[in-house]
């Protein structure tokens, strides 16, 4: 296999990955974070990073984002949203994370592979991106990639397709709003 095929079938896996996701569970999503009055960002690992892109975009598209564990990040209340990626929905920092948000009676959406794993379980907003991860048992997919790429990356074009969405949806011109791209780098 050469680099070019190598790059196509990672295509045609998350193409597979993300047909899988559900357009309804999308929609309350947008709708939620279009609703809250700040939105919570939380991830571990790879996760964490494609997360904190997430929040970037939504700084862009002028919402009041946080990344927890900055600190910088205020207490989180009712009105707000904790958005939580995690491939296995059982990291313990992030069960931690939740159990603390869930006491503030925040709303809190999780995006993971497991939609039967605790972080899945009693939360708000639930997207499953049935991705594979290699060090996952009891998963229906299976993936060629290590680690969990194919979830990674699936998490990352999701997530850069439903800030399309929100601009949509608010009438933001996505390509005028990069006034509030950082300018001290």
């Amino acid at each position: 296999m050469n680099t070019r095929e190598c790059v196509f079938r990672i295509l045609d896996e998350i193409r597979e990955i993300l047909e899988m996701v559900d357009q309804e569970q999308c929609d309350r999503f947008i709708d939620a974070l279009i609703e809250a009055d700040r939105v919570f960002i939380a991830g571990a690992g790879r996760t964490r990073r494609i997360m904190e892109a997430f929040a970037i975009r939504l700084v862009h598209l002028g919402f009041g984002v946080y990344v927890v564990g900055e600190a910088v990040t205020p207490a989180i209340r009712d009105k707000d949203l904790l958005v939580i990626g995690s491939g296995s929905g059982e990291t313990s920092t992030l069960k931690a994370i939740k159990a603390k948000a869930g006491s503030a009676e925040c709303s809190i959406a999780t995006l993971t592979i497991n939609g039967d794993s605790h972080l899945a379980q009693d939360t708000d907003y639930l997207i499953v991106i049935p991705g594979a991860a290699n060090h996952l048992e009891d998963q229906t997919q299976h993936t060629w990639q290590p680690g969990a790429n194919s979830f990674e990356q699936s998490l990352m074009i999701l997530l850069d397709a439903i800030v399309i969405m929100i601009a949509n949806r608010m009438n933001i011109d996505i390509f005028k709003k990069l006034d509030l791209h950082a300018n001290l780098e």
